[in-house]
């Protein structure tokens, strides 16, 4: 395997494992939000794990492409993401909305960071465009959670 791939591999891994962090958050906040605004972000951290269950696997699979191995654990994935878990569900409707708007937008640099470097670096258009996707829409989610919060 080339160097290219490697690193481009490694980026990808990174962005994996801060995506499981989020997937997990956003379950969690599902499961356990209370008070007057319940079923409006019941419905959106559903719709936000369920895009990221999808995203998941679409990373998973790219980095397989490029002939790694991809971390299968929740240990692995948790020590390899530069987010944090949150295992306070007794947290407010808008301590949750805040810390995935935040995480959102943490996730979003991230990728339009990463896929700079797979563009100008590597010439990866395809992973880069991939994740210049992701990002669009992290940021319309972090607009509407952030919205909620104003």
């Amino acid at each position: 395997m080339s160097q290219a791939n490697a690193r481009i591999a490694a980026l990808l891994t990174d962005i994996l494992a801060d995506q499981h962090v989020i997937y997990m958050k956003a379950r969690n906040y599902h499961w356990n939000i209370t008070g007057p605004h319940f079923f409006a972000l019941h419905t959106k951290f559903e719709e936000i794990y369920t895009l990221f269950a999808d995203q998941i696997d679409e990373v998973a699979e790219r980095i397989r492409t490029f002939g790694e191995k991809v971390p299968g654990t929740m240990v692995e994935l948790v020590n390899k993401s530069s987010l944090t878990e949150d295992p306070d569900v007794n947290g407010s409707e808008s301590k949750m909305a805040g810390n995935l708007a935040d995480d959102l937008s943490k996730l979003a640099a991230k990728m339009e960071k990463s896929a700079m470097e797979m563009q100008n670096e590597f010439q990866d258009e395809v992973t880069a465009g991939m994740l210049y996707g992701y990002a669009q829409g992290f940021e319309k989610d972090v607009w509407m959670l952030k919205s909620f919060l104003a």
